[in-house]
């Protein structure tokens, strides 16, 4: 399977879309392999968080100062929320921009 997501995203050219006075945020899809076995990596947002609370998704958030583009972004959030560092990734590319209604 990761071979032909791998394949699909690699040639796949993202549409994007203008923000308008939206807050640029990223997030994640990552793969994980588990006993031979790929899995989608989801988080559950901790009934004590201030923001999104108890929520399912993606990891990721808002841009930062300090991050140079958006996958930067992501990569930033996955290694605070879930601990996996970046050099522990293999990116292989994106996906269509979105809307979302968080804020």
């Amino acid at each position: 399977m990761r071979e032909r997501v791998r394949a699909a995203v690699t040639a796949h050219s993202p549409r994007e879309i203008p923000l308008g006075d939206q807050r640029e945020s990223a997030v994640m899809l990552l793969l994980h392999e588990r006993d031979g076995v790929e899995h989608l990596l989801f988080q559950v947002r901790s009934a004590t968080m201030v923001m999104h609370t108890g929520q399912i998704g993606f990891p990721g958030g808002a841009r930062s100062r300090g991050d140079t583009t958006l996958l930067d972004t992501a990569l930033r959030e996955v290694e605070e929320e879930i601990g996996v560092p970046r050099d522990h990734i293999e990116v292989f590319g994106r996906i269509d921009d979105g809307y979302t209604n968080s804020s």
